[in-house]
Formats: C-alpha cells, structure tokens, sequence
C-alpha cells in the first residue's frame, strides 16, 4: 500500500509542475507577463526599470511593479517568479540583442564608474550597458563565462527546477544553476507558452509512464536497505511502511534518485545506515540535499 502512495505523491506534483502544451510559441519574460500573468505593457519599464525583483509577505520571490513605474502609474502587479520558471518548461537565453547593439565590456564598465563614483546622469545607452554588464555577470554565475557569444546562448535549455533564489536548467545532460536575477533583463529571455489543455491528455500518460519507472526503479533500489534493517531485526515491516510514506511526503524526485543511486553503487549495509539516517533526520529533503552538496564539493 505505502509503494501506491509513494507513486500517488510523486507523480501529482510532478504532473502539476511540468504539463505544458507541445505546440508552444516562444516569448520573452515581457511578452508572457502581459500575454500569461495578467501585466499591462506600460507596467513593464526600459531598460533600468523592467520591474523589480523582490520577495512578497509569504517569503517567496516574486517580480513586481518598479518603484518609478508605480509612482508613474499607480497600481500593484506581482508573479512569483517560479510560477515563470515551471519544472519542464523550455527556455532559450539569446544574445541577438548584445551583439546588435555592439555590447562593450570596456564601454559598460566605464558607464558604471562614472555613475558610482562621480554621479554622472547617464544616457539610455550608458543605462543599456549597465544593464547588459549585470546580467551577463549573472550568467557567468552559470557558465562561468560572461562573454556575449557563448555556447550557452540561442540553445534551447529545459527548467529541472526552482527554488527561492535560483533557477536550474538542463543542457547536454548537465545541470546548470542560474540565480533568479537572471531575469533582471526580460528581453533576453524567451520560454515557450504554458496553455493546459486536452492536447495535453498524451503527454500526461507519457510523464505518468516515466516518473511511475522512475520511482519503482528507485523504490526498488531503496528496498534494498530496508530489506537489510528487517533481516537484522532493527525495522519492522511497520517501521519500513512509515519511512516510506515519510520520504514520498517529503523527498523531491531528485533527491529520491540520488538515495536510489547510492543504494544501488554502495550495497546494502551503506544504504542501510543511509536509510536510518534519513529516518532520524528532521528533514529528510534537506540532509539529501546537503549530502548532495558535499558530495559536488569533494569531487572538485
């Protein structure tokens, strides 16, 4: 009964983050906030001004009216920005912009120091550049790269996933974390439109196949050590149904796949103890996610 429920939760919010019509038109962030969220253009300002980026009273990150533009126009307009970046939506970051309007590094540097240090009033096109330089060095927080011609850009990228500050991409099979002010300059970004409807109906079954394998595979890995602690007589088959249905109320898939992986590398004893770890842990999502981090931290 507990592997029913375990396939029930995963799948229900995996199925509510990632449907998404496959006959998708591209936009950028400017053109889905007026066209999907509800935004008027004028809410939207130039360059300096598109919105801001900020946190509501619930704590989570969301994009709102600009300063000036409120004074302007009165008025509040708000979208959670992970509302934007949904599990299994397709984005491309292009350049087209940076190398029609000639970007200079040196250029925008030099517009930046003259506005901090001597408060120089700066033109649309200084204010361009400023812009331009600080999301590029966003972007390198990604790639490591805040050239405006690399591989990264015009390549259509896949959202894996979301959180309050950043925003994961895949690309070529490699997990890419960008920071959520990767959106501080809309034009460049374009993701395709979200429109749920009966078109879905067969992606539906395809993502229910998918994560339905997923999951067993990695249930099925994870068994492994709880089949150990019961023949060691430190769980009982009770124990074991209440672990799982702690872990399906509280591990993302991608946490639940790197357990199965060390169950499945590492052999029963280890994942044993990985599992009474996790059974004692206030938060199991969390200390998998640590574990995760340390193990990215050992390998560099």
């Amino acid at each position: 009964m507990f592997k029913i429920l375990t396939y029930f939760l995963f799948i229900i919010i995996f199925l509510i983050k990632n449907i998404y019509a496959s006959d998708s038109k591209f936009l950028n962030v400017s053109q889905l906030l007026v066209k999907n969220y509800g935004w008027e253009t004028h809410e939207i300002g130039p360059f300096g001004q598109f919105y801001t980026l900020t946190l509501d009273s619930k704590g989570d990150s969301i994009l709102d009216l600009h300063q000036i533009i409120k004074r302007k126009f009165g008025g509040n307009k708000s979208t959670k920005i992970c509302e934007i970046f949904l599990i299994g939506r397709k984005l491309i970051i292009k350049n087209e912009h940076l190398i029609k309007t000639n970007y200079s590094q040196e250029k925008a540097k030099k517009a930046r120091r003259e506005y901090v240090l001597y408060g120089k009033n700066l033109s649309e096109k200084e204010w361009m550049l400023s812009d331009q330089f600080n999301w590029l060095t966003v972007i390198a927080e990604g790639t490591n790269s805040s050239s405006p011609t690399q591989e990264i850009f015009n390549k259509v990228l896949t959202v894996v996933d979301c959180d309050n500050f950043n925003v994961f991409v895949k690309y070529k099979n490699n997990k890419i974390k960008f920071p959520n002010r990767i959106l501080i300059n809309p034009e460049y970004l374009f993701l395709d439109m979200v429109n749920v409807t009966s078109k879905n109906s067969g992606k539906i079954k395809d993502i229910f196949k998918e994560m339905k394998s997923l999951v067993d595979k990695n249930i099925k890995n994870i068994k492994k050590g709880s089949n150990y602690l019961i023949k060691v007589g430190f769980w009982t088959n009770s124990k074991e149904k209440l672990f799982f249905e702690k872990l399906a109320k509280s591990v993302k898939p991608d946490n639940l796949m790197l357990a199965g992986d060390i169950c499945e590398l590492k052999g029963t004893e280890v994942c044993g103890k990985l599992l009474v770890s996790l059974d004692k842990a206030e938060d199991p999502n969390q200390w998998l996610t640590d574990l995760s981090n340390m193990i990215k931290q050992n390998k560099k």
